[in-house]
Order: structure tokens, then sequence, then C-alpha cells
């Protein structure tokens, strides 16, 4: 059995494009986390069930994150760790969290909007803390996917739906304390 998921995830890794798509000074990626990690951290992941935890003292947030291949990853129960992302162990990396805004018990980013520039935002990946600081917010038109600057510099993007604006979505930019 393990050989054969060994297979199946070679397979993967090779249909998988490992190109990022960039339009007009935004990113949209289309990679992995396989292949910004590497195989052996990969699998590592596929084997644990939560890998960490977002952090917001401002909003009492602290939620655990899953990886991204776990089927606990996802917006309808938890914090959701988007397929495009890079881990922060990656020189500039860009971690994208997403979670529902509004109310009911998965409304995790219910209070994003109280956040200001400025604010701190703490990953905690594989017991290695990561602090952000926001450096940017804003709205915009959902579309199915995110558009954000790409720079030098780890970053973190959090999204969630607008609390002011219908069929928009609220992001908010943060970078890696130096």
């Amino acid at each position: 059995m393990k050989k054969l998921n060994i297979i199946i995830l070679l397979i993967i890794l090779i249909l998988i494009p490992i190109s990022p798509h960039i339009n007009n000074n935004s990113i949209k990626t289309k990679t992995s986390l396989v292949t910004k990690i590497g195989i052996s951290n990969h699998l590592k992941l596929f084997k644990d069930d939560n890998i960490g935890y977002i952090n917001i003292d401002k909003i009492n947030l602290k939620e655990k994150l899953y990886s991204i291949g776990n089927k606990k990853n996802n917006v309808e129960e938890n914090v959701t760790i988007l397929r495009d992302s890079t881990f922060p162990n990656n020189i500039n990396s860009t971690m994208i969290i997403a979670a529902h805004s509004g109310t009911g018990k998965i409304a995790y980013f219910k209070n994003l909007d109280k956040l200001n520039i400025g604010d701190e935002v703490n990953l905690i990946i594989k017991d290695k803390k990561y602090n952000y600081i926001i450096k940017n917010k804003w709205e915009e038109k959902k579309t199915g996917s995110i558009r954000f600057p790409m720079i030098k510099q780890k970053q973190l993007i959090l999204t969630t739906c607008s609390p002011n604006k219908d069929n928009y979505q609220l992001i908010i930019n943060c970078t890696i304390k130096e």
C-alpha cells in the first residue's frame, strides 16, 4: 500500500505545473506544496493531523492549521491553507489562508475587518513561529482568484468575504516581521 501511495504521489508530481503565472504585477500561483517543500516534507505533512496554528491576539483568534492534503483543510470546517501557498520555511514564501466570516461556529474570520495596518499575525508551523505585520488591506470583487503584489519577502495573505459589500472579498497582506 505504501508503494502504491508513493507511485501515485510521483505521478501527481509529474502532472503538476511548477511555474507561477504572473499578471499585472500580481501573482496567481499554480504551484503545489510538493514543488516548494520537496517530497520528503510533503509526505510528513500528509501523516500529521494538525501542522500548526494561526494566532491573532487583537481579535482573539487561535485556530489549528492542517496540511494542504488533509481532509480537515477545508473552508467548510476550518481555517484553510489554500493550495497555491508556499510555506514560510521557503525563501519569499506566500502563505494564503482563508476562512468564513459572518456568523456561525465556522466564521473564524468574522473579525478580520477589525485588523489595521501594523497589527501582528502569527503562524506556528511545525513548532516554528513566524511573526507577520499587516502592510495593506483592501476589498476586491470575487472572481475565484486573489490578486496581490509580488514581493521579495515572506508574506501572508488572509482572505474572507467582505463584511461591507456583497460579492466582494477582504484581503489582508502581511509581511514577515524582521
